[in-house]
């Protein structure tokens, strides 16, 4: 297969919206080598490669890169829409280039407060940190499926938009109703949940932001009402089986701030710990996400579901296909996999693409992909049984008010916390100008902002210390923002 690459670059005023792309103003390169990488998570694509310099012409930074691609003689496709980042110029005249495409800019810092009587729905969200990252334009063109699922309250100060983003389409995936197989549980989740094709992906598709899961990825790119098929007689140049538990968990610790404290649900797997040893994943909850008991247990289940399994990926090599990009679907064709990889874990052969490399190089093109296996199905009685084995966990423990006089020696000020914020109630007020009754709101906004935001020992501590300090006095939202 006889590859032809065109790139076309030109200098461009970011302030304007529109086209301000046309090939008589732009400077056409046909280069020898390029390459175009792709993640699954919410992130990037990345071109780089190397330029002749013409007539002294280096390009700019933030010039508009628009990569194109003919296979044996046919048309060009469009497979990139970026901006160049960096470059090198090395003696000899050649240049050496990094472009990202739009999502770059998503690394800019939002802050936000998304309040709702019923929730924001999060494709709402995603929308507002495409416009607050700067990109008002694509905000309003972008192609988006409604999610269907809505955080109730969501407070975001000075952080990273990809992370936002990348953290409400991870809770999004978690609520997925179930409608496989017919299978539902309480709470309206269940384990197809936990499936990669219910992932959603948000790509910039040539300049226009495309926000869907995975499995509908490969119809709105590719247009292919099916998942192409890659195997033994579809190009395959070599593949490498990968079996691992470095990701994986036994054990599941989700940790959230509640009323009285600090408190935790466990899920736990004891024939795997057999197997493997103690393997603990832990993750601490906003409320914004789950706000009872009830949504918390699922939750628990969902992640033991997810990380109680070897994971399986495969690194193939294969020729070219144009537009294949990580978080798309398909299905791998190997023989020798049926009896060695997939086994029980996909009747189906489809894999989920991690990443993808595509390489242009001297007229070839190739490709590496990094694929997961889709796991099985999980039926009904092995849902339940996960959910059954999901048990809360206090870790603070409520005490009487005559130990409230010894709770200045239940601080060590050894421990990773603030001294600042774990000073007793007898010492603030020492020290304070304020009222007995400010430095007592004081005191618990202090404690109530650890509890939320410290680390796993800070939360701990300052759950102790509240339960000492205030018993059974509840603590609100309010709290937590003032704090």
């Amino acid at each position: 297969m006889i590859s032809t690459t065109r790139l076309i670059i030109k200098a461009i005023d970011h302030t304007k919206e529109g086209p301000q792309l046309t090939e008589d103003d732009a400077y056409v390169y046909y280069p020898s080598s390029l390459t175009l990488s792709t993640e699954a998570r919410v992130s990037a694509a990345q071109l780089t490669g190397e330029l002749p310099v013409v007539g002294g012409l280096i390009p700019e930074p933030g010039s508009m890169c628009i990569l194109e691609v003919s296979h044996d003689g046919g048309g060009f496709v469009r497979v990139f829409v970026g901006f160049i980042f960096t470059y090198d110029v090395d003696r000899w005249g050649v240049v050496s280039f990094t472009a990202y495409d739009a999502i770059r800019y998503l690394q800019n810092p939002v802050s936000g407060k998304w309040v709702g009587k019923d929730g924001v729905d999060v494709s709402d969200i995603v929308r507002d940190v495409v416009r607050s990252c700067g990109l008002k334009g694509m905000a309003d063109t972008m192609q988006l499926e409604k999610v269907g699922v809505k955080p109730i309250r969501l407070l975001k100060v000075a952080e990273k938009g990809i992370d936002v983003i990348d953290e409400v389409l991870e809770w999004a995936q978690l609520k997925a109703t179930a409608t496989e197989n017919g299978v539902t549980t309480r709470g309206g989740s269940n384990y197809a949940a936990t499936k990669p094709a219910n992932r959603w992906v948000l790509i910039d598709n040539c300049g226009t932001l495309l926000l869907c899961t995975a499995k509908e990825l490969t119809e709105k790119v590719l247009g292919l009402k099916v998942p192409p098929i890659i195997g033994s007689g579809a190009g395959i140049i070599d593949f490498k089986m990968n079996v691992s538990i470095d990701n994986s968990a036994n054990q599941v610790w989700l940790l959230r701030a509640s009323e009285t404290g600090m408190s935790g649900w466990k899920g736990e797997d004891p024939e795997n710990v057999k197997r493997w040893g103690p393997v603990t994943y832990y993750e601490k909850i906003e409320n914004a996400y789950c706000r009872n008991d009830e949504q918390m247990i699922l939750r628990t289940a969902i992640m033991l579901c997810t990380k109680d399994c070897e994971t399986r990926s495969i690194d193939i090599s294969a020729l070219g296909i144009i537009g294949l990009r990580a978080g798309m679907l398909v299905r791998i064709d190997i023989p020798w996999l049926d009896t060695n990889y997939f086994g029980e874990i996909s009747k189906s052969k489809l894999v989920y693409l991690d990443s993808v490399s595509h390489t242009f190089n001297e007229g070839e093109h190739t490709m590496t992909m990094k694929c997961e296996a889709l796991p099985g199905d999980v039926d009904l009685d092995t849902w339940n049984d996960l959910v059954s084995k999901v048990q809360r966990q206090p870790l603070s423990r409520k005490t009487s008010k005559t130990s409230k006089s010894n709770s200045k020696t239940n601080v060590n000020k050894n421990d990773p916390v603030d001294p600042k914020a774990l000073k007793t109630e007898k010492e603030a007020e020492s020290k304070g100008k304020d009222s007995k009754k400010q430095q007592r709101k004081k005191r618990k906004s202090e404690l109530v902002n650890l509890m939320m935001n410290g680390n796993a020992e800070q939360m701990s501590l300052a759950g102790k210390a509240y339960s000492e300090e205030f018993g059974d006095e509840p603590w609100s939202e309010k709290d937590i923002i003032k704090g």
